[in-house]
């Protein structure tokens, strides 16, 4: 139920950072109304032969996170289906695989500092 909410909290930012004149295609460290999450970045990527890897633009230690327990992340194919799964999950960023489907699938990532609200510092997103 809290995965349900989350992801539509995160459709609903988006909508609303449309609105406000920000692209949700690049926002980063948006917060989340809420007791627990806040996305740190997101972005498109593809496959090459199965695999893909995606490296952090900023430090995560910058923001308080020392452990990748505190990471999240979601991967969903665009037009197609492939099996995406996230491996090599540390501070610096993550790999996606895929050993079915389209193995150069295009893909939507979202990467969530998921903490305590009172250890997060508020963040807003970039403009146009």
């Amino acid at each position: 139920m809290k995965k349900i909410i989350l992801i539509l909290a995160i459709f609903i930012i988006s909508l609303n950072a449309q609105e406000k004149g920000v692209n949700p295609f690049i926002m980063k460290k948006i917060e989340r109304k809420g007791p627990v999450a806040k996305v740190f970045t997101g972005g498109t990527a593809k496959l090459i032969n199965g695999i893909a890897e995606i490296k952090f633009e900023d430090d995560l230690k910058e923001f308080g996170v020392s452990d990748v327990s505190e990471i999240k992340v979601v991967v969903t194919p665009i037009n197609t289906f492939s099996g995406l799964y996230i491996t090599d999950l540390n501070l610096k960023g993550f790999k996606v695989k895929s050993e079915i489907g389209d193995k150069n699938a295009e893909f939507n990532y979202l990467v969530f500092i998921v903490r305590k609200i009172q250890q997060i510092r508020g963040f807003e997103g970039i403009k146009k």
